[in-house]
């Protein structure tokens, strides 16, 4: 399997729930602000924190999330964040794709909703350098594992505030040639709290 077979995958999640739109179903859009507790893979003291508004993935990108729902308790929700970065001499490309599927203990309605979410997602980077007229490229995939629990509660007609707590096991990785640093295995404790705007 290339490197390109699961962002394809991961696109196909986050576009196939758009088949739900023309069903007249509930879609939430949202964003997060959120504290994340970074620790590596066999060394405990190597940790770090992420606090952003809206809440940053584990590599400092803004993310943003898509919720479609497919019956009155389970929704598919993307969650996306892009990264560009560049100089003279280099560029990095940073995707982060987060497909989750949400349970909710309750039929959706503008009441208090207490849910549970699953998913799996990936990130990928591709860089590329020009030194003295020789240019290189590198690209490399991580996979992880994850999930929360949480609580969506009405704040107006078409707006819930969102309350979750998480976790994140990222473990894999597609091909490494340079960065081991990029791919190494690390969990992530994650608090939020989010908006979200429903349309019907």
């Amino acid at each position: 399997m290339t490197c390109k077979t699961p962002i394809f995958f991961c696109l196909l999640l986050f576009l196939l729930p758009f088949r739900g739109l023309a069903q007249e179903k509930p879609v939430e859009f949202g964003v997060d602000a959120g504290a994340h507790f970074v620790s590596w893979d066999g060394d405990d003291e190597d940790s770090y924190t992420l606090i952003g508004i809206p809440a940053f993935s584990n590599y400092g990108m803004a993310t943003v999330r898509t919720g479609f729902f497919l019956s009155p308790r389970i929704s598919i929700e993307p969650a996306l964040s892009f990264a560009r970065l560049s100089d003279d001499n280099s560029s990095s490309t940073l995707i982060n794709l987060f497909p989750s599927v949400l349970y909710h203990f309750k039929d959706f309605d503008r009441i208090a909703l207490p849910y549970v979410r699953a998913g799996a997602g990936l990130v990928y980077q591709r860089s590329s350098y020009d030194y003295d007229g020789e240019s290189e490229s590198d690209s490399e995939t991580q996979y992880g594992i994850g999930g929360g629990v949480g609580v969506k509660i009405p704040f107006a007609e078409t707006v819930f505030v969102r309350l979750e707590a998480g976790f994140e096991k990222w473990i894999e990785k597609c091909d490494v040639d340079d960065y081991e640093d990029f791919a190494e295995g690390y969990r992530v404790i994650k608090l939020s709290v989010g908006i979200s705007a429903i349309i019907n």
